[in-house]
């Protein structure tokens, strides 16, 4: 590139207005370049109060599900006698002619909705880059997922298990689908922050340093997402577990955990409610180009997302981080999504325990955000380098549940369930938002759908994985922690990965495919 084209780039991104502000110039046809103000950063943030994932995914779904289905199984070890819903305890349910032991079932109902995930992120995701998309898919997703979730309330019999499930897979591949659109703006929202606008337009600046402003922006805007989701749930569960609490088995001829349906249905009724009358009004569209004209939405996003995979290649060092998160991804939402299965059927564990771990973790995922980025801030790391450290103590986890098998600790009592689910909150928030904040540095500007769509593919194509063999494992072996070995080589071979990465060698590789794409439309 010559040096008049890069003068002529810089110019295209970013000027001084009357006033001297700095602001972005548009790049094509209805771009709003305008600067990203407190009131949209606050209805940004108002989606991730849904309190969806930190209610109903994480804790109460698991439950309801492994509950109304113990209800209508017999015994592991007995068939011809009902299951005891009490202590620990394996039960199996008959689907077809086929006995499946209820915490496998719902870890296959996970895998389901997850692999439903990859095929709409699939046909979707690169779509949201054109036009008001971006926006259009947030709510409407949205309010998919709060509708459904809402419909639990319906489910009154233990005999209606089915139903639950039903609504658990889709409204599950919703919610996920609604969050591909959610993590698309943190790039967009850092990109038109003052702050970024004028370290780009300062010549004083090394490319260096204009990138750790825009880390240091993005990593705000991020952690900031994840803090107020989990003020947000921390409230949500407590709320919900003083309501199920005092219901107690009060609701005659309801199931025993229908308390907790209608906890799922208010909330979903709270998050149509933010979305409708915050979200949707403050948050801007910010539209991106016209879609070509005569694409259709599916096949032209099939075609990005396979450009996308192929020339994803052209940029190692994204490609690297692709990888390492198609595996380390699995490893801790597997973990979310066995800890209460574990807990309730190879522990034991009674509702107000499961409830209070429950409160813990998104509490510990708050704290978790701001302490990890004071930590950050402290000592000059890096995003990439935050990110192996975090995964390295991720890997304790597993680790420690191994020790179980041959010693009087390691996940074998209930009274260890609260400093672990302590330790994993201090982790969960922290490392979603360390690699959606890399992820962002190392995509190509003007891509962010289509590449955030490649992110999540890569999250899904990969996460159903992981249920799906610890159900498998649980279901051959009877033991949920023989899955511990599996998941333990889950975090093993992203802490190599990740420590190969080179982000700033990542973000001129990003600015090439940029620069080329542009070239290709001229």
């Amino acid at each position: 590139m010559t040096n008049s084209e890069s003068v002529q780039n810089l110019a295209r991104e970013s000027v001084a207005n009357e006033t001297g502000v700095t602001t972005a110039v548009p790049s094509y046809d209805g771009e709003d370049t305008s600067e990203c103000t407190a009131l949209e950063l606050r209805a940004f943030y108002s989606f991730g109060t849904e309190g969806y994932s930190a209610l109903a995914i994480a804790v109460f779904f698991p439950i309801i599900l492994q509950s109304l289905a113990a209800y209508e199984a017999v015994q592991t070890k007995d068939r011809s006698q009902p299951c005891k819903v009490e202590g620990a305890y394996s039960c199996e349910v008959l689907i077809g002619s086929t006995y499946v032991d209820t915490s496998s079932l719902v870890l296959y109902a996970t895998s389901i909705s997850v692999f439903l995930q990859f095929i709409l992120f699939s046909s979707l995701g690169s779509v949201a880059d054109y036009g008001p998309n971006r926006k259009k898919f947030l709510m409407f997703f949205g309010y998919a997922t709060g509708i459904l979730g809402f419909c639990l309330a319906f489910v009154v019999k233990t005999s209606m298990y089915w139903v639950a499930f039903l609504i658990y897979i889709f409204s599950n591949t919703f919610f996920g689908a609604s969050f591909v659109f959610f993590y698309s703006w943190v790039p967009i929202l850092s990109k038109y922050s003052s702050e970024v606008i004028e370290s780009r337009n300062n010549p004083n600046l090394t490319d260096a340093e204009k990138y750790l402003v825009s880390d240091r922006v993005s990593n705000d805007i991020s952690s900031k997402g994840f803090l107020y989701g989990y003020i947000a749930g921390v409230g949500q569960l407590i709320l919900a577990a003083a309501f199920v609490v005092v219901m107690g088995d009060s609701m005659k001829g309801y199931p025993t955990v229908y308390p907790m349906q209608l906890c799922i249905s208010a909330i979903c009724i709270w998050h149509i409610a933010v979305l409708f009358f915050y979200t949707n009004r403050h948050l801007k569209s910010r539209p991106g180009p016209p879609l070509p004209v005569g694409k259709n939405y599916i096949l032209f996003s099939l075609q990005n997302l396979y450009k996308s995979i192929s020339e994803a290649k052209q940029q190692p060092e994204l490609f690297k981080f692709l990888i390492a998160w198609f595996i380390y991804s699995d490893a801790f939402s597997t973990v979310v999504n066995i800890a209460i299965l574990f807990a309730q059927a190879n522990l034991g564990a009674g509702i107000v325990l499961l409830l209070s771990g429950a409160i813990i973790v998104p509490f510990g995922a708050g704290v978790g955000n701001i302490l990890w980025i004071k930590f950050q801030n402290h000592y000059k790391f890096t995003t990439v380098q935050i990110l192996r450290i975090q995964a390295c103590l991720y890997l304790l986890m597993p680790l420690y549940g191994l020790i179980g098998f041959f010693a009087p600790f390691g996940l074998v009592s209930s009274v260890e369930l609260l400093p672990l689910a302590l330790f994993h909150g201090l982790l969960l928030g922290a490392t979603q938002s360390s690699c959606r904040v890399l992820f962002s540095e190392l995509l190509p500007p003007g891509h962010e759908s289509e590449f955030f769509g490649l992110y999540e593919i890569t999250d899904k194509g990969s996460a159903w994985v992981g249920p799906l063999l610890v159900a498998l494992i649980t279901q051959f072996t009877g033991n949920m922690r023989w899955s511990f070995i599996f998941i333990a080589l889950m975090f093993l071979v992203p802490i190599s990965i990740f420590s190969r990465i080179d982000v700033l060698k990542g973000k001129k590789e990003a600015k090439a495919y940029a620069d080329k794409q542009k070239q290709h439309k001229l």
